[in-house]
């Protein structure tokens, strides 16, 4: 996403400064270039990304399907309108999803990944979150086999 050939694909804008895992970060919100579909690949999301001020390594990213608030709030409308049986509502509910990752795990200057959360959700009537799933990779004990890291990383 950040590569020069694919910024121009994507709004990005300054959302300030906090603090993240005692680093200090620079917090930039970023829009997707395409509607949501089936969301696998980067250009159909939005979200935040936490970059550290020292070294400039991506610390965090929270991202969710683009346009994710205003079309389940259209959803949710739909929803409300279905018809019922008794009291329970015919149609399928509104489905949104969020995806987590953090990048704490350090080799060298490098920042690597060390938890990735995906989780689905489903609102009910009122419009409250409902979990549907969730998927937590957690990563450490990195290891390369035949690299020599300081050379590939390091130059």
């Amino acid at each position: 996403m950040f590569a020069p050939d694919r910024q121009r694909l994507f709004h990005f804008k300054s959302a300030g400064q906090e603090w993240f895992s005692l680093r200090q970060a620079y917090i930039i919100e970023f829009t997707a270039p395409l509607p949501f579909t089936t969301g696998t690949t980067i250009y159909q999301w939005s979200g935040k990304i936490w970059v550290d001020i020292e070294n400039f390594n991506i610390l965090k990213v929270e991202a969710e399907p683009a346009n994710q608030t205003e079309h389940l709030k259209d959803q949710l409308k739909n929803y409300r309108q279905v018809p019922r049986f008794l009291v329970f509502p015919m149609g399928k509910r509104p489905q949104g999803s969020s995806y987590n990752i953090t990048f704490l795990n350090e080799l060298h200057t490098l920042s690597l990944p060390d938890e990735l959360e995906f989780r689905t959700f489903s609102l009910d009537l009122q419009g409250q979150e409902e979990w549907e799933s969730q998927t937590v990779l957690r990563y450490s004990g990195y290891q390369f086999f035949g690299v020599d890291v300081k050379d590939l990383f390091l130059k």
